[in-house]
């Protein structure tokens, strides 16, 4: 059953033509840097913007990539650019606002959901600061509802149309690819993207002569008052197909990617990276030293196996034990995200080169008994899924 409604923003919740509302956009940033023809202002962000966009580094965030290709185009200290900004967002980004369009059937749609039960994400392309987009959360009438997420450049770690964006989103909220359904008006970056994974969609557009992208999965097309008719009428009942096995190379992907969010945001303070919430329980230092090892003596292993041998016995591991036998309490684990985002890294590789029918290779499994690749990699999912809780936890 699908349980949450990704929204795309702009142009899908908020008329927002990006020829339209970018050239102000960028004239009004410009004078936030006196010293420099506007055109260079311009150049630096369009060009720091693209390579955020084309990451595909699950340890990096998009502002991260943005600050390193922004600050020495811009030839001035990240903290100064910084500064300039926030001032620009908090004084003279709202002034274009007059360059979109409410859409006062958009906060009518998200309070239905809302209504019936579904969580609701705002799938922006995570290209704008977070003050941007709470800023055209404003505009569009529903900066004020309880919304589960919304991506921003901050937080994020891939852009549309890379699948792995919404494979991101779905490790963030715990989230098979059946279980979402994105509504958007892009067709590339919202339909083919999200349809990569098996993600059920809903074409937001006036059109209905132009074809969908090849190999898109829709339920339907048209306004989003018209979307609302059919998620009244049709959503509750609706099944979504589970998402491809190309998608698991993807799914990792995300996956590793809020893993590495929590792990970074919990290193940052010694008392946070090295506290047990309780008794017996795991500080995050244990959590990172496991995840590398069961990567590393697991995982890989398995995987490697089972492309190897023809229907290979694998062994059933009891990897708790491990935290007691090689004192995962006195070993520093910083050095072990490191270690084990390169060995997940390289599964991603290995997936990616793979065709389709390699993922129903098949192996005895000691617990699961006759299984498949496929298989196996759902089982690293759900894994990751239960440390990402524990990660969040400790750091509430």
């Amino acid at each position: 059953m699908i349980k949450t409604l990704l929204f795309d923003l702009d142009d899908t919740l908020l008329g927002n033509s990006m020829d339209t509302f970018l050239p102000p956009y960028f004239g009004k940033l410009a004078r936030q840097y006196p010293e420099f023809e506007a055109g260079h202002v311009a150049k630096a962000t369009q060009q720091a913007a693209a390579l955020a966009q084309a990451n595909q580094d699950p340890t990096v965030t998009l502002d991260r990539v943005f600050a390193d290709s922004f600050t020495p185009t811009l030839g001035r200290p990240e903290a100064e650019w910084r500064e300039r900004y926030a001032t620009f967002y908090a004084d003279g980004f709202n002034a274009l606002q007059s360059y979109t369009v409410h859409r006062p059937e958009a906060r009518d749609v998200l309070e239905q959901a809302l209504a019936a039960g579904y969580r609701v994400v705002i799938a922006t392309n995570a290209l704008f600061p977070r003050a941007a987009v709470e800023a055209r959360l404003r505009w569009a009438g529903i900066a004020d509802l309880a919304l589960a997420r919304v991506t921003v450049l901050e937080d994020w770690h891939f852009a549309k149309p890379n699948p792995a964006y919404f494979a991101e989103i779905l490790a963030d909220l715990g989230l098979r690819p059946q279980d979402v359904l994105m509504v958007g008006n892009d067709p590339v970056e919202d339909i083919a993207a999200a349809s990569t994974l098996g993600i059920p969609c809903w074409w937001v557009t006036d059109d209905a002569l132009t074809p969908a992208p090849v190999g898109s999965i829709l339920v339907g097309r048209g306004p989003l008052r018209a979307f609302a008719t059919w998620a009244r009428d049709c959503l509750p009942t609706h099944h979504a197909a589970p998402g491809p096995v190309s998608a698991l190379a993807d799914l990792l992907s995300g996956s590793l990617a809020r893993l590495w969010a929590e792990l970074a945001r919990l290193r940052e303070a010694d008392d946070a990276w090295t506290r047990a919430p309780a008794p017996g329980a795991w500080s995050a230092n244990e959590i990172a030293l496991h995840l590398r090892d069961v990567e590393a003596e697991v995982n890989g292993p398995r995987i490697d196996a089972v492309l190897t041998q023809e229907n290979p016995f694998i062994a059933g591991v009891d990897t708790d034990q491990w935290a007691t036998q090689r004192s995962y309490n006195t070993t520093d684990g910083r050095a072990a995200l490191e270690g084990f985002a390169q060995t997940r890294l390289a599964v991603i590789a290995r997936l990616r080169g793979l065709a389709p029918d390699a993922y129903q290779r098949t192996a005895r499994h000691a617990l699961l008994g006759r299984t498949t690749l496929s298989e196996l990699l759902q089982v690293i999912l759900d894994h990751d899924q239960v440390h990402l809780r524990q990660l969040r936890a400790l750091a509430a």
